[in-house]
């Protein structure tokens, strides 16, 4: 018998493995490779999941006509259910970009539809600006995300950019 049990206990501790590399996975092939060319600025980001997988989601989006999507969001928890759900909210921003709204607008309809799909234990939060290439005015809203920080070449400065905004599928009112 207790032969049998370690044996299970082996058997189900392979399979739990088995699913997490499955999961980090998923999660690894959702961060993007490389980001848009854009003559005059550079992206660079790098994940680093606090345990064997994250739920971080971070992305450069050409949205066309000279505007920039920039998305920092992160799922809550750390586990295989918020990597699944990290690539649900990263479809839904790729999605909802190429409509070229306003950040504003972009958080409502994914937080919108976050309501429908997901549960009181998961929500995320995000920081999201659009950038004009042509003029560099960048418009942003921040849902619960850590406050960003914003580096100015010219002058060398640093701030932090920090507006109001609660975390996207969690209230039903996004304000």
């Amino acid at each position: 018998d207790n032969l049998g049990a370690a044996q299970a206990e082996l058997l189900r501790r392979e399979r739990m493995k088995r699913d997490l590399e499955i999961a980090a996975q998923v999660h690894k092939s959702i961060l993007p490779l490389s980001f848009p060319d854009v003559p005059g600025l550079e992206f660079a980001a790098k994940a680093r999941p606090a345990r064997e997988i994250g739920g971080d989601l971070y992305d450069v989006i050409d949205m066309g006509q000279n505007q920039i999507g920039i998305v920092m969001a992160d799922a809550s928890g750390k586990s295989v259910q918020a990597a699944i759900y990290m690539a649900v909210v990263r479809a839904l921003f790729l999605s909802e970009t190429n409509a070229n709204l306003s950040p504003f607008e972009t958080a409502h309809r994914i937080h919108n539809l976050l309501m429908h799909v997901s549960t009181a234990e998961m929500f995320v939060t995000a920081f999201y600006a659009t950038l004009n290439n042509t003029t560099r005015r960048m418009k942003y809203i921040r849902a619960g995300h850590d406050r960003p920080v914003y580096y100015h070449a010219a002058t060398s400065q640093t701030s932090l950019l920090d507006p109001p905004g609660r975390f996207l599928g969690l209230f039903p009112d996004l304000i």
